[in-house]
């Protein structure tokens, strides 16, 4: 799934944000339906994406395909 790929270990730990053996844990509590993590889970998620999405928007507005107001719009949060 698309969680399970954000969270691979391999990428946890290049990253060095969070405890893969933990996410891992959160995770399988979830899906077992032992606790709902689901709040917790999305809050990670939201985390992990963040940089992702900057970069993207970062390296677009290098790339002269996006302008520099929607860039700044973007990265000051007034998009929302």
């Amino acid at each position: 799934t698309f969680v399970r790929d954000a969270f691979a270990p391999e990428k946890l730990k290049r990253r060095g944000l969070f405890n893969p053996a933990y996410v891992k844990r959160l995770l399988e509590e979830h899906e077992s339906g032992v606790a709902d993590q689901r709040k917790l889970i999305w809050t990670l998620l939201m985390f992990e994406m963040w940089p992702l999405a900057l970069n993207s928007r970062l390296t677009l507005r290098r790339n002269g395909l996006l302008s520099a107001n929607a860039s700044a719009r973007f990265i000051s949060g007034s998009w929302i």
